[in-house]
């Protein structure tokens, strides 16, 4: 990490430590990777790349890095760390949304920020949501209840939904401040987006929400879309 802000790190939330110590969460990775699952989209390519990273400026990323076709920023990392990972997966396309320890500031060049917006690539449509649930008054990027169900409907129906924070009921911690955002998944059942990517959480994890998979990444993984098939992670 260089530059002014290198000393910059990530505080941690309330609750984060009681969060899931590092040896789980590996078995959590390693528990659902290479795992096939149903994936009903039809992109435009045969397989489409997706790079994931959240919340871990310490990342270890793949060996053998090979190219991505798209870069998604899940929140919670230095842009310093996002422009490391645009230099080794060299992606054409880069989505990013801010999570709830981020800082206004410049992304790299390309970064397209997503929040309550959406965007097309490769044949697919994406959307995002910033932030946490709002845990304290101070400025930052989170957000109630309320405010985030008003954002959330005002986006249409997109293949790929990238989200800070998870879905309420999906992969949450105990305390307030990880408790998920009722408006996701109230969009999962209004919209049912094929894939739902979040962060915060801390956890490498899938789940599913009727035709919608739902997986929350910690550090970097490598999703591979093919016609029918999500494989995770590299």
């Amino acid at each position: 990490m260089e530059g002014p802000d290198a000393a910059r790190v990530h505080a941690p939330c309330p609750g984060c430590s009681s969060d899931l110590p590092s040896n789980k969460r590996q078995t959590n990775a390693m528990r659902d990777s290479n795992r096939p699952f149903p994936f009903p989209l039809r992109a435009g390519a045969s397989r489409l790349r997706l790079a994931v990273i959240a919340d871990d400026d310490f990342m270890r990323l793949p060996e053998n890095i090979r190219p991505a076709d798209i870069l998604l920023s899940l929140g919670d990392v230095h842009p310093h760390t996002v422009a490391r990972a645009v230099r080794l997966f060299r992606p054409q396309r880069m989505f990013v949304v801010h999570g709830n320890h981020d800082i206004p500031g410049p992304w790299p060049e390309g970064m397209e920020d997503l929040h309550g917006r959406s965007a097309r690539a490769f044949g697919l449509t994406f959307a995002g949501l910033c932030g946490s649930l709002r845990y304290k008054s101070t400025p930052g990027f989170m957000l109630t209840q309320e405010k985030a169900r008003a954002v959330m409907m005002r986006l249409p129906a997109v293949d790929v939904l990238i989200s800070h924070n998870s879905p309420a009921g999906y992969h949450e911690q105990n305390d307030f401040a990880h408790q998920g955002f009722q408006a996701v998944t109230e969009y999962i059942d209004r919209h049912a987006p094929a894939l739902v990517l979040h962060g915060h959480q801390h956890v490498n994890a899938v789940s599913r929400r009727g035709r919608t998979l739902i997986a929350g990444v910690f550090g970097c993984r490598v999703f591979e879309l093919r016609l029918d098939t999500l494989k995770t992670p590299e």
